[in-house]
């Protein structure tokens, strides 16, 4: 907490934290918090409408202008014509040519200025960094939660990205049916965003259901929801 500070850290330097922990090779790596809103940077606002424009405006012709230029290859060079035509400038299209110095030099200026905001955009991108060290460590096992909500109310349908966490083959070897003992059916779900949810390598259900003297005794190692089972996290862990 001195050198971090308290909770919630930001998540490109929970991202750093998974990068040194898979550094040491673990096993498997579970990771707890539960993102299911994107995290807001005012300044990722700000530079993403920037490149927005760019992209709409005719400096992303002169940015692909220049890119057509520096192409080695034929195809690229021979398709300059139509960006020329485009922002009222002239030049030799052919392999070997150069454009006349001034377009050459804005060009190259518009195509550095567009790297430069998708550089900025990627490293402003926190949600991005964290699910990109995810997918790197390749062993992230991620959580979502569930609760017992409305019982009068039908329980929404979960995203397919989700949906792939569930156990696909169940066997009653118990008689679990026939004596109530089957998971416990709930109706609300909080699980994360798609980004993280692709990224990790499996998904299980972090879910406390203490008991009604407030003590907390079993694990569910399974939750039933909207017909489906999904297994705990704990499980998938040790999977």
């Amino acid at each position: 907490i001195a050198n971090i500070g308290r909770w919630p850290w930001p998540r490109s330097q929970q991202a750093e934290i998974i990068n040194f922990i898979a550094q040491g090779e673990p096993a498997v790596i579970g990771y707890v918090p539960l993102f299911s809103e994107p995290q807001t940077d005012p300044g990722l606002s700000y530079i993403s409408s920037m490149r927005e424009f760019f992209e709409q405006s005719s400096l992303n012709d002169l940015a692909a202008l220049a890119e057509a230029e520096n192409d080695s290859s034929l195809e690229a060079v021979t398709n300059t014509d139509d960006l020329l035509a485009g922002i009222g400038a002239t030049g030799n299209t052919e392999p070997t040519s150069a454009l006349d110095p001034f377009t050459k030099r804005t060009a190259d200026d518009a195509a550095n200025l567009l790297f430069t905001l998708y550089e900025a955009e990627d490293a402003l991108d926190a949600d991005l960094q964290l699910s990109q060290a995810m997918a790197s460590a390749g062993n992230v096992i991620s959580q979502l939660s569930f609760g017992f909500g409305d019982p009068y109310r039908a329980p929404n349908e979960l995203p397919p990205f989700i949906q792939s966490a569930t156990l696909s083959t169940i066997t009653d070897r118990v008689s679990a049916q026939e004596y109530g003992l089957m998971p416990i059916e709930m109706q609300e779900a909080a699980y994360p965003l798609r980004s993280y949810a692709e990224a990790a390598q499996r998904l299980g259900h972090l879910t406390i259901l203490p008991d009604v003297d407030g003590k907390i005794r079993p694990e569910q190692l399974s939750i039933a929801y909207h017909g489906q089972y999904y297994p705990s996290f704990a499980l998938q862990i040790a999977a």
